[in-house]
């Protein structure tokens, strides 16, 4: 069972929030990991892949930035790393044709891209990476 063998790695780490409580860290918490009673984390299984699916194609058949960041605002929560990956590079994509790349970065929605981004770093492939690392370059983006 993973998610008591996640359990048993992280306590046997020690991480704690000071009380010896166990802690979730901001990315546990991005990626809908719950603190439950007496310790107990809970990290959700993986999406299934159709629903990965669903989230890609929701991604790709936006028809701008605003779309794309429209669709993480709504279905974020269920974005695995490929689907966070390409909406990175599609809002780039689209905000820097259009000459809006600025806006795109000052939208309120797209800190919570680079929140998602963050938290499913460590599982990007290659491919991911190159996907996102082009898009936040292109867009400027420092953060």
């Amino acid at each position: 069972n993973k998610p008591v063998e996640w359990v048993g790695k992280l306590l046997a780490m020690g991480a704690t929030d000071g009380f010896g409580v166990p802690a979730l860290t901001e990315d546990d918490i991005v990626n809908g990991c719950v603190l439950g009673p007496d310790g107990y984390i809970y990290k959700p299984p993986p999406p299934s892949k159709q629903l990965t699916i669903e989230m890609q194609v929701s991604v790709t058949e936006c028809k701008n930035w605003r779309d794309v960041l429209s669709v993480v605002e709504e279905f974020g929560d269920l974005f695995d790393f490929r689907n966070t990956s390409t909406a990175v590079h599609r809002v780039a994509r689209s905000s820097v044709e259009a000459g809006e790349a600025k806006l795109a970065l000052m939208d309120h929605r797209f800190p919570r891209l680079l929140q998602l981004l963050r938290a499913k770093c460590r599982d990007l492939s290659a491919w991911g990476i190159s996907d996102a690392g082009w898009g936040l370059a292109k867009m400027q983006c420092r953060d």
